[in-house]
């Protein structure tokens, strides 16, 4: 018998890349915040709804690439 599309899918769960896991990992850690990190070829961008937070975000961005180690661009967005 043929398994539902829920089943289905209920078995596949992607995992976030090691990238997203470590950016999430960070700011937790360091700034007890939760953020958003959506990532394509060229950049990832980091999506907060808080202001300050997206500031200090842009600062540590060089320090993020180096934790990371990646070249791609990093954008902070508050949304």
């Amino acid at each position: 018998m043929p398994e539902s599309l829920a089943e289905l899918l209920g078995r596949h769960r992607r995992s976030e890349p090691d990238e997203i896991k470590q950016i999430k990992t960070f700011v937790k850690s360091k700034y007890n915040h939760k953020v958003s990190v959506k990532l394509n070829n060229e950049q990832i961008r980091i999506e907060t709804n808080n202001s300050a937070l997206a500031g200090e975000l842009r600062l540590q961005s060089n320090n993020i690439q180096r934790l990371i180690n990646t070249s791609k661009k990093i954008i902070i967005k508050i949304v």
